[in-house]
C-alpha cells in the first residue's frame, strides 16, 4: 500500500469519526448513573428497565451467548435512546463487522450523556477494532486507573495484553479481576486461555475447571475445556466436553466449530463436514450461517479438496449478498483470492483480489475497514508479483507496508521474507521471517524453507514438526500451513 492511500484515508476516518461525534451530541443529558457503586463503573441510564436489560445482556454475552445478549441490549437501548452502554453492547455482540462499527459509531456519539469511565469502556472497543491492541491496551490502562475495583475493567486489560502476547501481564490482570470478585467466572475462562497460550497446559485446565465448577449450567465452561484437549491433542477428549456444551445448548454455535476442527485435525474429515452442515443447518442468522459455511470451507481445504472449499465460500458471499453485508462478501472475495494463490492458481487469485479491492472501493463500508483491504490487497498483490518474478514490484509494496499501520508490520516482514526466499537470498528470508508472526503457522513452514536452504536441516525439521503437531480450531493460517507441509520434503 502506498503511504500516501493509507494516511488519506487515516485523515478522513479520523475526521469523519469527529464529525458524526459533534452531529450526533447526545441530548439526554437529564440521564444518571442508577445507584453508582464506588470503584465500580457506574451505568448511565434514565431508565431502570432499560439497566436490567443491559445487565441481562452482560451476563448473556459473559456466556458467550452474544445471539441472546444482543437482543437485550437492542431492547434496553430501545426503552432509553440515550443509553450509551446499550449501545456499545450491541457494537459487542454484532453479527457483522458492518454492525459493528454501526453500532459503535452510535456509542460514540451518545457519550456526552455517560460517565468518563463509561465512554472509556466504548473507546476500549474502538481501540480494539480499529486503533489494534497497544492502543486497546492504553485505554484499558486508564480505565482501570479510573475505576480499580472494578473487575471488568482489570478484565478488560488482560485481553489487551494477551492481544500482544503479553501473557504475564494479562494473567496479572485477570487475577486482579478474580482478586475483586473471586466468582467472576468469565475471568477464569480467561486465565485457562492465557495459560494455554502461554504454554502452561496444567495450570489452563486447571483454569477451566473453576470456571465449569462456577457456572456448570452454561455451555462455554466445557466448549473452552475442549477447545484446550483439542490443542493438546487429545480429540475425543475435546468432543466428549463440546457435545457436554451442545447438551446445555443445542444452538451453541462454538461447539459446532471446536467439534468440526477435532475432527478434521484427527484426520476424519467426513465427520468434520457433517458437523460443519449441522452448525448450517442450526443456524440461526445469516452470520451463523457464514460461520458455518466457513467451517466447512476450512474442512474441506484441509482435505485436499480445494474446489469444495472455493464453493463454500462462494456461498458465504451469496449469504452476504442476500443480507446486504458489503463488508462481509469483500472479505469473502479476498479469502477466496488468498486461498487460490496458496493453491498456486495465481491468475485466479490476481482476478479475485482485484474484484475485492474494486467491490470494497465501490461500497459503503468504513473508512477503517477500506484501510485494511488496502493493505491486505496490497500485500496479496504483491505475493502475485513474486509469482510472476517481479520482485522489485513486491519489494516495494513490503516497504510500503513497514510505513503504514502497525497492524501491518509483521505483514511487511513475511513479505520481505517471500522476496527473500525467491531471490535464493535464503540468509535473509530467514532474519526476516523471525520478525515476522510467528503465531502464524505459516510463517512458519516458509521460515522452515528458509533454513532448508540455509543448510540447516535439522532446524527445518524440527519447525515443521512443530507445525503439524499444531493443533487449535481450523482457521485459514493453519489451514493453510498444512496444505503447505503436505508439498515439503525436508
Amino acid at each position: 500500500m502506498s503511504r500516501h492511500r493509507f494516511c488519506v484515508l487515516l485523515a478522513i476516518s479520523l475526521a469523519s469519526r469527529s464529525a458524526t461525534s459533534a452531529a450526533q451530541h447526545a441530548s439526554h443529558s437529564h440521564t444518571a448513573p442508577q445507584a453508582p457503586i464506588p470503584g465500580k463503573l457506574p451505568i448511565t441510564s434514565r431508565s431502570p428497565a432499560a439497566i436490567a436489560l443491559y445487565l441481562e445482556g452482560r451476563t448473556l454475552q459473559e456466556a458467550l451467548k452474544p445471539h441472546e445478549a444482543h437482543a437485550r441490549y437492542g431492547r434496553a437501548l430501545a426503552l432509553d435512546r440515550g443509553f450509551a452502554l446499550a449501545a456499545y453492547g450491541l457494537a459487542a455482540t454484532a453479527p457483522s463487522p458492518r454492525a459493528a462499527r454501526e453500532h459503535l459509531r452510535q456509542a460514540l456519539a451518545l457519550g456526552d450523556s455517560a460517565s468518563a469511565g463509561e465512554r472509556l469502556v466504548i473507546r476500549v472497543l474502538e481501540a480494539r477494532l480499529d486503533r489494534g491492541p497497544a492502543a486497546w491496551a492504553a485505554v484499558a490502562e486508564s480505565l482501570v486507573a479510573l475505576h480499580p475495583d472494578d473487575e471488568r475493567a482489570h478484565w478488560m486489560l488482560g485481553s489487551a495484553r494477551s492481544a500482544l502476547g503479553e501473557y504475564a501481564a494479562a494473567l496479572a490482570a485477570y487475577r486482579g479481576a478474580i482478586g475483586i470478585n473471586p466468582e467472576f467466572a468469565l475471568a477464569y475462562n480467561s486465565i485457562g486461555y492465557a495459560e494455554r497460550n502461554a504454554g502452561h497446559p496444567a495450570a489452563a485446565e486447571a483454569a477451566f475447571r473453576r470456571y465449569i465448577a462456577l457456572v456448570p449450567d452454561d455451555p462455554n465452561p466445557y466448549d473452552s475445556y475442549g477447545e484446550l484437549l483439542l490443542t493438546l491433542g487429545r480429540f475425543d477428549e475435546a468432543i466428549a466436553q463440546y457435545r457436554r456444551a451442545q447438551a446445555i445448548d443445542p444452538a451453541f454455535a462454538g461447539s459446532f466449530v471446536g467439534i468440526a476442527s477435532a475432527e478434521a485435525l484427527a484426520g476424519r474429515h467426513e465427520a468434520g463436514r457433517a458437523e460443519a452442515r449441522r452448525y448450517l443447518a442450526a443456524a440461526r442468522d445469516a452470520h451463523e450461517q457464514r460461520a458455518a459455511l466457513q467451517t466447512l470451507a476450512l474442512v474441506e481445504a484441509d482435505d485436499g479438496r480445494p474446489d469444495d472449499a472455493l464453493a463454500a465460500l462462494t456461498r458465504m458471499h451469496d449469504v452476504a449478498a442476500s443480507d446486504g453485508d458489503t463488508a462481509s462478501m469483500v472479505e469473502d472475495v479476498m479469502d477466496r483470492g488468498e486461498l487460490l494463490l496458496d493453491l498456486g492458481r495465481v491468475a485466479e487469485a490476481e482476478r479475485a483480489i482485484r474484484d475485492a479491492d474494486l467491490l470494497a472501493a465501490a461500497a459503503s463500508i468504513p473508512v477503517e475497514q477500506q484501510v485494511e483491504v488496502i493493505a491486505r490487497t496490497d500485500f496479496l498483490l504483491a505475493r502475485v508479483a513474486i509469482a510472476a518474478g517481479e520482485l522489485d514490484r513486491a519489494a516495494t509494496a513490503a516497504a510500503n507496508l513497514a510505513d503504514g499501520d502497525e497492524r501491518w508490520q509483521g505483514r511487511a516482514h513475511e513479505l520481505r521474507g517471500r522476496v527473500a526466499l525467491a531471490a535464493g537470498e535464503v540468509a535473509r528470508a530467514v532474519v526476516e521471517l523471525e520478525a515476522a508472526d510467528r503465531s502464524d503457522p505459516s510463517v512458519l513452514v516458509l521460515l522452515a524453507r528458509a533454513h532448508q536452504g540455509n543448510g540447516h536441516a535439522a532446524m527445518a525439521r524440527q519447525i515443521g514438526a512443530t507445525v503439524a503437531a499444531t493443533h487449535r480450531l481450523l482457521n485459514w493460517p493453519l489451514v493453510r500451513a498444512r496444505i503447505a507441509l503436505r508439498e515439503v520434503v525436508w
